[in-house]
C-alpha cells in the first residue's frame, strides 16, 4: 500500500516515563531525559516527512505532543486540579517545546534549510512562535536562521498511542484514578481542572486544536 503525503506527522513522548522514584516523597521528573527524547521525535518525523512528505509544501509542521501527563502529576504526588501540578505541567510543556526546538536546531544544522529556504516565508516560523518566549539569548540567533521547520509542537489527543503505552493517560487528560476519584468527589470539576493545565501548558505549544474537545 503507498503511504499517504504526511503533510503534519505526529509523535507523542509519554511523559510518565520521565519521572524517577514515582510515588515517593523523592519523586522527580527528569527535564533533561525527557526534552532529549523530544529532540529524538524531531528527528524521526524530520526522516519520515523527508521520505513522504508531499511534494508541494516546502515547509516541515509537525503534531509533536505528550501522552501520560495526568500520570506524571500522579506519579510525583499532585493532585490534578492543584496549583502545584499546573506549576508542573507548565515547566513540562516547557521542556517539550525546548527539547524540539534544540532537536530542529540540530537538523537544520545537519541539513540546511528546507527547499531553499521558503519555509519561514509562508507561516509563522519558528521565530515568530518563540518571539513571546523565554528564549536564551545564545538560541536567538539560531532560531531566527533556522527556516527547516514552521512548526513542531501540537495539543491534540493521541489516544491510540496512548492505549499502546500500556494505557497512558491520553494528552493533557488526568490518570486513570484521578478521574476515578474526581467523579467521587462534588469539589474536583475535572473539565475545569483540564482547562487550567491546557491553559497553563499553551504558551509552549506551537498549534492548538481549533475546537477544545472539552467544548466539542
Amino acid at each position: 500500500m503507498p503511504v499517504p503525503a504526511l503533510r503534519e506527522p505526529i509523535a507523542a513522548v509519554n511523559a510518565a516515563a520521565f519521572v524517577a522514584d514515582s510515588h515517593t516523597r523523592r519523586a522527580r521528573f527528569d527535564h533533561q531525559r525527557f526534552g532529549a527524547a523530544a529532540a529524538v521525535a524531531v528527528r524521526m518525523l524530520d526522516d519520515a516527512a523527508i521520505a513522504f512528505g508531499p511534494d508541494d509544501d516546502p515547509s516541515m509542521r509537525f503534531g509533536i505532543g505528550m501522552i501520560g501527563l495526568g500520570d506524571a502529576l500522579a506519579s510525583l504526588g499532585l493532585a490534578y486540579d492543584s496549583a502545584q501540578a499546573i506549576r508542573a505541567a507548565q515547566a513540562i510543556a516547557r521542556s517539550l517545546a525546548m527539547g524540539c526546538l534544540h532537536g530542529s536546531l540540530k537538523m537544520a544544522q545537519e541539513r540546511g534549510d528546507r527547499r531553499g529556504d521558503r519555509c519561514g516565508q509562508g507561516g509563522q516560523g519558528l521565530a515568530e512562535l518563540w518571539r513571546k518566549r523565554a528564549l536564551p539569548a545564545e538560541l536567538a540567533d539560531a532560531v531566527a536562521r533556522n527556516n527547516r521547520h514552521e512548526g513542531l509542537t501540537r495539543i491534540d489527543g493521541f489516544s491510540e498511542l496512548a492505549r499502546l503505552a500500556n494505557g497512558a493517560s491520553d494528552g493533557f487528560d488526568p490518570s486513570k484514578d484521578a478521574l476515578h476519584d474526581s467523579l467521587g468527589a462534588a469539589s474536583v470539576d475535572r473539565q475545569t481542572a483540564q482547562r487550567a493545565i491546557r491553559d497553563a501548558v499553551a504558551p509552549w505549544i506551537d498549534a492548538q486544536p481549533q475546537t477544545s474537545p472539552l467544548e466539542a
